[in-house]
């Protein structure tokens, strides 16, 4: 803000300068009519309209910017307001959730991963063990 200030002020007094040392007078024709003026009043009243116009055209963006700010801030505040209510929401289910849970207090039931194929039985021979030892016993 303050070099902005500072280069504008260095400019001006350039302008002024430059409009002082360009003192003769000129004829400035605009349509149908002719004057007999300064051209260092020509100089600084076109530095001024120049500076106004400049004005207007950032008065412009910042209106534009103020009213995308104040829109995007309204926005922002639903959204807030939703926020909070789904906040709300996710505490009440899951209360409820609990309440559920506590009052069927039964135990959940561990699917397996893969699915349970029951064995299947084949008939073995009976292989005869020696009549000497049968799991370290002996025969009487």
């Amino acid at each position: 803000m303050q070099s902005t200030f500072i280069v504008a002020l260095v400019f001006a007094v350039l302008v002024a300068v430059f409009a002082i040392l360009n003192g003769e007078v000129v004829t400035i024709n605009l349509l149908f009519q002719k004057f007999q003026i300064s051209q260092a009043l020509v100089i600084l009243i076109a530095a001024i309209l120049g500076a106004i116009s400049v004005y207007m055209m950032n008065l412009v963006n910042k209106v534009k910017t103020s009213l995308k700010v104040k829109d995007l801030n309204k926005k922002l505040k639903q959204s807030e307001m939703e926020i909070a209510a789904m906040k709300e929401r996710i505490a009440m289910f899951e209360e409820e959730a609990s309440a559920a849970a506590e009052e069927q207090a039964v135990p959940a039931v561990v699917e397996p991963s893969a699915p349970v194929v029951e064995p299947v039985v084949t008939e073995t021979p009976e292989v005869e063990m020696p009549a000497e030892e049968v799991d370290g016993v002996r025969p009487e």
